[in-house]
């Protein structure tokens, strides 16, 4: 790849995908020919992949707090498949 293919990637995909949720962007891509779609995902880490992931505080306390919460009270979980089923209603996924 040259130094201007990332560019020229990066300007297609954000004009191509213009608009569109990110489910239908995630869906556009793997209808992509394998090089293309490599292609616009190196462009997109490129861009946008220098981010900070780092939970704060507040975060790991919350996190630590559900857990011991799940500790306690197992059977109070809910269980992945009905967790899936509601996500896949609920925001539209095959």
């Amino acid at each position: 790849m040259t130094n201007d293919e990332p560019l020229a990637c990066l300007w297609l995909a954000k004009r191509y995908f213009s608009g569109m949720s990110k489910f239908e962007i995630l869906e556009e891509l793997r209808r992509m020919p394998e090089a293309e779609r490599r292609e616009t995902v190196e462009a997109i880490e490129s861009e946008f992949g220098d981010f900070d992931d780092t939970l704060t505080s507040e975060q790991i306390a919350e996190l630590e707090r559900r857990a011991e919460e799940f500790r306690k009270n197992p059977q109070s979980g809910i269980p992945w498949e009905q967790v899936r089923e509601e996500a896949r209603n609920r925001f539209g996924w095959k």
